[in-house]
């Protein structure tokens, strides 16, 4: 964790069976943070004043490849894919979990690559893009209301 303003080091997190850092989202309220990388079945839940693991999010289908946390904070998206030896064989998993119970709230399955996703500010929708597609999910229901291609 790196203080903007003096550019101090304030601490470093490591993360265990982790190829290399590569993704990191801060929950809204400031005090947690999320991290996972390369080659990771795991994502971890840090505190963000003392650096300690607060908890771990484990994978449901192959490597973790981006999170995000909804504006309120209850819920984390997190991208999974595959680990497949031919490259037609990889599938994308869009799994949506309470942020404090680890509880699924919403889960899918896509063949297509997964390249983001986000929540609207008001945690009233749920955005996808796959492969030039963008998917407009309701939160409520988590049924697709829009499709864009």
């Amino acid at each position: 964790m790196l203080d903007v303003a003096t550019k101090a080091i304030l601490y470093r997190v490591s993360n265990r069976n982790i190829f290399s850092l590569k993704y990191a989202t801060f929950h809204p309220n400031g005090q947690l943070f999320a991290t996972t990388g390369d080659r990771s079945a795991l994502a971890y839940i840090w505190d963000a004043q003392t650096g300690e693991l607060h908890r771990e999010m484990s994978r449901r289908l192959g490597d973790f490849i981006h999170l995000a946390y909804s504006p309120d904070g209850k819920l984390i998206a997190a991208i999974e894919r595959s680990v497949a030896i031919n490259p037609g064989d990889i599938k994308y998993n869009l799994d949506v979990q309470d942020s404090n119970t680890d509880e699924e709230t919403f889960d899918t399955l896509d063949y297509r690559p997964i390249k983001v996703s986000a929540f609207s500010q008001v945690n009233r929708y749920f955005v996808v893009n796959s492969r030039g597609e963008i998917r407009v999910y309701s939160t409520i229901s988590w049924e697709v209301i829009c499709s864009l291609k």
